[in-house]
């Protein structure tokens, strides 16, 4: 039937030591194939681009704060009230921190 053997590192040996051991692995006895275990290389690309995604979410959730003062004075909300503008911007921004943030 089926006969695999491996003569690949095992997870016991030290990973900083010399080891120019390389897979071989018989499927059947009939045919012989050697699989390379070098290593994979590290997706450079893919990792630095979900890096720049978490870097740059949080600077735009947080590009509305400048803002909210203005929204709320705009809307007429506290009908020229400055001590309620700020009352009223802490409203606006708790009520969109789940939605950021996902709390």
């Amino acid at each position: 039937m089926a006969t695999i053997l491996q003569e690949c590192p095992s997870e016991r040996s030290s990973l900083l030591e010399d080891s120019d051991q390389s897979c071989a692995t018989s499927i059947d006895s009939t045919t012989d194939s050697t699989v390379d275990c070098s290593p994979t290389p590290l997706p450079k690309l893919q990792l630095f681009i979900i890096i720049f995604i978490q870097i740059s979410e949080p600077v735009t959730s947080t590009v509305i704060y400048p803002f909210v003062n203005e929204l709320i004075r705009s809307l007429g909300v506290t009908d020229g009230d400055e001590k309620r503008t700020g009352y009223y911007v802490g409203i606006v921004v708790s009520r969109s921190a789940p939605f950021i943030y996902g709390v």
